[in-house]
Order: C-alpha cells, then structure tokens, then sequence
C-alpha cells in the first residue's frame, strides 16, 4: 500500500468513526459502514456474515450485489475456528471481535483484484465496527438497568417483572433458546420456575410452578454468589465456569416438551443478602453462545435483579395483606347491617309462630290465614338465607387464589344480593344492567366480587338521603373487554378530592379504612385493565371499569 493510499485509509476510517458515532442500532452500523466500505475499495460487494442459532452462515446485511457462492465458501469454518479461507485476490476478509469472540467477518468481493495492502485497509475498518459495537452493548446495558428501575417503580406484578427482566437480558445477551427465573421455596431446598421465555418459539412456556430438583451441593455452590457456566460437549454438560457440577445443568435442562437441546447455559443466583431467593437460566441454542461476556454481564445485573425481584415479592405479600385486612373490615360493616336485616326478619316471623302455636292449642286454626302465616315465615327465612348465603359466599371467596375467568353477572348479582337490605334502608333503589352471556373476564371470580361490592358499597355510603345506584355491564372494544359502569346520585367529589381518592388510607368516610378504591384500582391493573372515575359535588361520581376477557386456548391458541 502506497503512502498516499494509507493516508486517504487513515483518514476514511476517521470519518467513518464520526459517521457510525450517529447510528443507534447494528443495523444501521453495518448499513452505513458497508455502503461506505464498499466505495472506498471499488468493490461489487461488501457484507457481514455470521453463524445463526443453528450454526449456519447467515448474512444479515449486505451492500451492493448479492453475494456470490464463490464469495461464502470457506467462511463458515472460519467463523467457527478462525481457519482462513482459501486465499482470492479479489476478495478480503476482515474478522469483527464482539463480546469477547470472534462474532462476525467483513466480506469485501469484486470482480477484479484487489491492489496490495487493501486488506490491511478493511481490518482498521473492522476495528471500527467492534468499537461502535462495544458502545452500543454498553449503551444498551445502561438502558436495561433503566428499565429495571423504571419497573420497580412501576410496582409491577414479580411474574411481570421476571419477564421484563428476561426481555432485558436477552436484548443484550442474544440468548436464542430460553431464559427462566426460578425462585426459592421457603426452606430454600427447592427452586420453582416463575417466569420462562421460551426463545426459539417467541412465547411463554406453560411450565410455571415446576420445580427442579437441584443437589445440596450445587444448592451451595449457588448460594457462593457466582455465575455457572455450562457447554455441551458431545450430549453432555460440561461446567467451564463456577463451582457447581454438571448436574445442577441437567436439572435446569428441562424446557418445555419436544424442545430442541441447549447448547450453552448460564446459571446466575439470586441473593438476598447471604440467601439464596432463586436463580436466572439462560440457555443458547449453540456451544459456546453464551460465555464469559454474557456471564460477567449478566453477573453485574444480578444484584439489581435480585433487589427487584425481592421488592415486587414484598409489595405482592404486602397487597394481599391489604386485600384481606379491607375484606375483614367489609365483612365487619356488613355484619353489622346484615345482624339488623336479620333481627328484623326473625322479629316478624316470632309473632306469626306464637300466633299459629296459639290456634293449635285452642283448635281455631283458619286454614287460610295458616297458609298466608307460612307464606310469610317463608319470605323472612329466605331472607335470611339469602343473606347468610351471600355472607358465606363472600368470606369463602377471601381465602381462595382462584383463577382468570371471572363471571361479571354472577359477581353484580352476589353484591346486590348483600347489599339491597342495607340501600333499601338509606333510601337507596339499585337497578341492575348487567346481561346474561357476557364472556368472563381476566379477574378471579372472588376478585371480581370485590370489585363489585366495594364500587357498590362506595356508592351507597355516598347517598346518606337516599338517590339511585346503578351498576351497567357490557361488551366492548370488538368483544375484546367488558366495560363496567357503577353510577350514582350521591355527594360527588372536589376535585381535591377525586385527585387523592385512590390513595391508599386516604377516605372521606368517618370510620373509613381508605382501602376500597385503591384495591379496585389494584385488581384492575393487575389483570390489564382500566379505572376512570368521573364525579361532581352534588352530581354524583361514576366509576369506569374496563376489564380483559379471557381467551380460551381453543379461541386464541399458543
């Protein structure tokens, strides 16, 4: 190479730095760098290969014509061990380093010969490629860390933030098989899959909740607080970093059904101060996918993980708490109105008893006026039941983890049926809208009662002199959601007030917990839906619920 032509490389390569500074993504990197690459040396073709998931060369990005065949041969073995091809004249090569490997090779291919020293031009240019790549993994590093801390503050469900987690690592890692958070049981003897994201087949796996029965030693190698290694080499694992065997890999080497077989595994543990809470699995579909960068990265994002992990668990345990201590309180206030309901009943039916005992005895029974008493005696008992029954209902449904598939029109009618005694009283008249047929929502039917009678409830103790509350229900969104409306004539709110409702502890009531909405808000969310609350002083308030229906396996599929 002429020093004329090793001055005009130096500065071709100065200005190509500058350009790729403004590209923030590999795709646009390559673009920009092999239509430039591909002008300073006259060439018909420049591009970038790689060896895919299976280990087949793959070119992602090209510029100019396509590659010829004579133009490929030869690269798939020197991806793989770094053997050159056989030499050409008119066709230079250039390795990428990426992630500590060898990751890809610049391709340059024309249909006259290169002038010498022309090789040495495009190595500088791949030195600039790995350079901007290493930028873009830091970039991208710091943006996962972001999103980890944006989710944590966004109190996520600890399922949903596993997955966004798993999304996060392999945005930087690549991983192309699977990606599984397994937590702790309480002993912390056993790991039980929380999250998977099965890569290879773009879904969620329907393993949550198996366990994987890992040894007492691998157990303490993990709890040492360093990331495992694993390849496989010939059907077998083989550990290349961390202290734990090659069985703590056969046990987390159980993917879904008719999976193809990991090449490369990552086991990275979980720690809340000195204990084990759980692990993070990453798996490759190739030896050697995964390795020491991918190892060390992930490594750093562990402590992180794991305090988000952690948080989110806190929250969940803290929310059911919450939901049970608000139901207990429920549970009191309508104790409280149901023990009138039921004294009245009972203290209409112990006349009509002593009436009819009292016939009896004289032998003046009136048939008649016999049949109308037990008409009577019957209405009062069925009162009674019904309000008993509804109370059992509610209470049951307070332990129970139940699962999507909630029956809107079930849940209105059970909190009509318990509350209808206590509006009537107030002065209150309750007109239900809520048709058979609607398809079950996301919510557990336990939950959707909450939902129900805490919006109703609500309602009621905003209309002291009486008003209407009604609770409308239908289909919407193309049958996507059911849209759920609880209006009344009541009060209403400031806008003060309307801002501040759905705090948790926040209540206008006297003797009020503050906990009603908020847990609305919170059974909303988590199932994906929306709350909106309209209100006026003097006007009334009118609650907006948008609910998820669910979506049979037969319906959507996989």
């Amino acid at each position: 190479m002429t020093p004329a032509r090793e001055l005009e490389w130096l500065r071709f390569v100065q200005a190509l730095r500058a350009q790729l500074a403004g590209a923030d993504d590999d795709d646009s990197v390559l673009r920009l760098l092999l239509r430039a690459v591909r002008r300073m040396l006259g060439a018909s073709t420049t591009f970038a290969c790689v060896l895919d998931a299976r280990g087949e060369l793959a070119v992602p990005r090209y510029s100019g014509q396509a590659p010829r065949p004579q133009a490929l041969a030869g690269l798939p073995a020197y991806l793989r061990t770094g053997e050159w091809p056989r030499p050409a004249a008119n066709r230079l090569i250039a390795p990428v380093e990426r992630r500590g490997r060898r990751a890809a090779a610049l391709v340059a291919d024309a249909e006259i010969d290169f002038a010498p020293g022309e090789g040495h031009g495009l190595v500088l240019v791949a030195g600039v490629l790995a350079e901007r790549l290493r930028d873009l993994d830091r970039a991208r590093a710091s943006e996962v860390r972001a999103r980890i801390d944006r989710k944590i503050m966004a109190e996520l469900r600890p399922q949903d933030l596993c997955y966004q987690i798993l999304h996060g690592l392999r945005s930087l890692t690549g991983y192309d098989h699977s990606g599984a958070v397994y937590v702790c049981d309480a002993g912390g003897t056993r790991l039980r899959l929380a999250a998977e994201q099965v890569a290879w087949s773009k879904r969620k796996s329907d393993r949550i909740g198996a366990y994987a029965e890992v040894g007492d030693s691998d157990l303490a190698a993990l709890r040492a607080g360093t990331t495992c290694g694993f390849d496989r080499v010939r059907d077998a694992w083989v550990a290349w970093q961390g202290t734990a065997g090659p069985a703590l890999a056969r046990a987390l080497d159980c993917g879904p059904p008719h999976a193809p077989a990991a090449g490369s595994m990552l086991v990275a543990p979980l720690r809340t101060g000195r204990e084990l809470s759980g692990a993070i699995v990453l798996a490759s579909a190739r030896p050697g996918g995964l390795a020491a960068y991918e190892a060390d990265l992930l490594q750093r994002l562990l402590p992180q993980a794991s305090l988000a992990i952690r948080n989110a668990e806190m929250t969940e345990s803290l929310k059911a708490s919450v939901l049970r201590a608000e139901r207990k309180h429920a549970m009191a206030d309508l104790a409280r109105g149901v023990a009138h309901d039921v004294n009245n009943a009972l203290g209409s039916v112990l006349p009509v008893v002593q009436q009819i005992s009292a016939e009896l005895r004289d032998g003046v029974v009136d048939r008649d006026a016999l049949v109308e008493d037990l008409a009577r005696i019957e209405a009062a008992l069925q009162t009674c039941r019904r309000i008993f029954s509804g109370m059992l209902s509610f209470a049951k449904s307070a332990a129970a983890r139940g699962t999507p598939g909630g029956d809107p029109r079930r849940a209105a009618l059970g909190a009509v049926d318990l509350l209808r005694a206590a509006a009537s009283r107030r002065g209150v008249e309750l007109t239900l809208e809520v048709p058979d047929g609607l398809p079950a929502v996301a919510a557990a039917q336990h939950e959707l009662e909450q939902l129900f009678f805490n919006l109703m409830t609500n309602a009621c103790d905003a209309m002291p002199h009486g008003g209407w509350l009604r609770v409308e229900a239908a289909p919407a969104d193309g049958g996507a959601t059911v849209a759920i409306r609880v209006r009344d004539t009541g009060l209403g709110m400031t806008r003060a007030e309307l801002a501040r409702v759905e705090e948790a502890f926040y209540t206008t009531k006297e003797g009020g917990t503050g906990l009603g909405l908020a847990i609305c808000r919170s059974i909303v969310g988590d199932v994906g839906g929306r709350m909106r609350i309209e209100s006026e002083p003097g006007r009334g308030t009118s609650v907006h619920v948008t609910l998820p229906v669910v979506r049979r396996a037969a319906e959507g599929g996989a």
